[in-house]
């Protein structure tokens, strides 16, 4: 069942005068992120544990694919994820100040996408680049079908960053910490079947790899974007609401910080 879209946002909690109270509050907070980011990295280290156990030449597929698109990914990530501590300070600052949450929210999925085209533009010059570098042809041409599925997969991961991290910001981490729980058991059982093939799909090996992290970053996204569309109090957050080049050229602040973090 949604949530009411008329429920009030609730305020950030009053400090307690204990430091064993602000201690709890802090860890209440922390420790789902500390779950999150962690399921994030999990990704990855599944991905080589399980391919370890295909072929040492599909693991060295995924050892250069991952950090060439993995760096792309790590500065957009700052791009768009280093402006919405503003959601937070509009939140804390309550009343008509919190409707600035939908506007930082909509300025970073837009950049989000606009990101994700740089990203799959990167995807899709890999292979160039490493036979440019010389790589072997047995790596090449796995690796540069490895590095344009990735890049398909940006905006979605994106996406879903700026949503997990709203969400957060919004003192709703333990939702982003089971969803990313629940997406590392979906990349699991996808790579069991892609990567070693079965009921009509062949061993695809790190290609197989790739595709799930692509699907699963696109689950992702869409899950953490109905958890903001249905939460409660998104109308006072003006989540859904309108959105147009007034707001965009009030978000500079906010691409600001994103550049500097980048």
């Amino acid at each position: 069942m949604p949530d009411q879209p008329g429920s009030p946002p609730a305020p950030p909690a009053a400090p307690d005068a204990g430091l064993g109270g602000q201690a709890r509050a802090f860890a209440a907070l922390a420790a789902p992120m500390v779950v999150s980011r962690l399921g994030v990295a999990a990704f990855g280290i599944a991905d080589g544990v399980m391919l370890a156990r295909h072929s040492t030449q599909q693991l060295a597929v995924h050892g250069l694919a991952e950090p060439l698109m993995g760096r792309v990914m790590e500065v957009a990530m700052m791009m768009v994820g280093a402006g919405l501590a503003l959601a937070a300070q509009a939140r804390a600052e309550g009343g008509e100040r919190a409707r600035a949450v939908g506007a930082v929210w909509h300025n970073a999925l837009l950049l989000s996408l606009a990101l994700g085209v740089v990203g799959l533009l990167a995807g899709l010059l890999g292979g160039p680049l490493l036979r440019a570098l010389g790589q072997p042809p047995d790596l090449l041409v796995p690796t540069a079908q490895v590095l344009v599925i990735l890049g398909l997969g940006a905006a979605p991961a994106l996406v879903g960053l700026v949503c997990g991290g709203l969400l957060e910001a919004l003192g709703q981490p333990l939702r982003v910490a089971a969803a990313v729980v629940l997406a590392n058991v979906l990349n699991g059982a996808l790579n069991q079947w892609f990567i070693y093939g079965g009921a009509g799909v062949p061993a695809l090996g790190a290609v197989g790899a790739a595709w799930s992290t692509c699907i699963v970053r696109m689950g992702l996204a869409r899950v953490l974007l109905a958890m903001l569309w249905w939460m409660a109090g998104r109308d006072a957050y003006a989540l859904r609401g309108r959105f147009g080049a007034p707001q965009w050229r009030a978000g500079a602040d906010q691409r600001r910080r994103g550049w500097a973090g980048a």
